[in-house]
């Protein structure tokens, strides 16, 4: 089919490429404490048909979901070479990324995701992996106020609304 409207010949494609393979998913270090760095690296390969032909448009751009560990949902991964990416090798097809895991996660496992849209940056596929992380900031005291005297709006006999808190550090304590 041939569409034509004011402007240069359009011609659609009778099939869809085939999306980029994503495999090999890993991070490293796997298990890690919050604020420690890590390196997510993913082996993408070009879309191929059922004869194993290139199919697709190409590797267009691979991202890293790690709001799992609290950063952002769209990072780009890079083939390029350059250490500060985390990429050891350009152009082998491992595409890589260095980030620091944020002091403030709260640890636990979680799932990195990678997705690789082919050349158009309309289909992709997904892979992921696990990391556990070891949280940092644990809560110095923590006080519920059970007879509902918090000057709040809570009633006795219902669910508590707010709660009272008091925290002090070493040196507020002497002061008390």
């Amino acid at each position: 089919m041939t569409l034509e409207a004011w402007g240069p010949t359009f011609v659609t494609r009778p099939e869809f490429p085939v999306p980029p393979t994503v495999d090999s998913v890993r991070a490293t270090p796997e298990v890690l404490d919050a604020g420690q760095s890590i390196v997510l690296e993913a082996l993408v390969t070009e879309g191929v048909d059922d004869q194993g032909n290139p199919s697709g448009d190409g590797i267009g751009d691979v991202v890293a979901d790690l709001s799992a560990m609290g950063g952002s949902a769209l990072s780009r991964m890079y083939d390029d070479g350059n250490s500060s990416h985390g990429d050891a090798v350009a152009g082998d097809g491992v595409y890589s990324l260095f980030t620091i895991v944020p002091i403030s996660n709260p640890g636990g496992s979680q799932d990195l995701f990678v997705n690789a849209y082919d050349g158009s940056n309309i289909l992709a596929t997904q892979g992921s992996a696990t990391i556990d992380v070891t949280a940092l900031i644990t809560p110095i005291v923590q006080a519920t106020d059970e007879i509902g005297d918090d000057h709040g709006p809570n009633q006795a006999g219902t669910q508590k609304k707010f709660y009272t808190c008091l925290l002090y550090t070493s040196d507020a304590a002497d002061d008390v």
